[in-house]
């Protein structure tokens, strides 16, 4: 009797996870990064963010970075230190919610820093 009670909280247990990794794949197809390709107008590091003006648009965008975030030139990795005005980038990012205050953030996920016209080469994926 234990023996069959045991394999049916097993197999319940294996069900529930298969579910939910099904689920958070499902979720990362969903929540796709946006590419930006822009000129660095401002880097603010004490607040981890900077401002991007977008190429042939007027607009400026504001993008926040954090412990995750991978920062690289197209050939080696770089840091966030080496984020400079004036300076052209391609970011990659998402829309983060701050579950305390309901507010959303755009979250960079990668910033090449002096990007090469071709986003496809293998030196992105790193």
């Amino acid at each position: 009797m234990k023996l069959q009670q045991w394999m049916v909280r097993t197999g319940c247990l294996a069900l529930i996870c298969a579910l939910l990794g099904g689920a958070s794949l499902m979720a990362r197809e969903l929540f796709k990064d946006t590419e930006l390709r822009g000129e660095l107008v401002k880097v603010q590091f004490g607040q981890r963010s900077f401002k991007l003006k977008r190429d042939g648009a007027h607009s400026i965008k504001k993008l926040y970075w954090n412990s995750r975030t991978v920062f690289r030139f197209p050939e080696r990795l770089a840091s966030w230190k080496d984020m400079r005005t004036n300076v052209q980038v391609r970011v990659y990012f998402t829309k983060d919610v701050f579950i305390s205050s309901g507010c959303y953030k755009d979250i960079v996920n990668k910033v090449v820093i002096h990007p090469t016209s071709d986003p496809d080469s293998p030196e992105y994926n790193k």
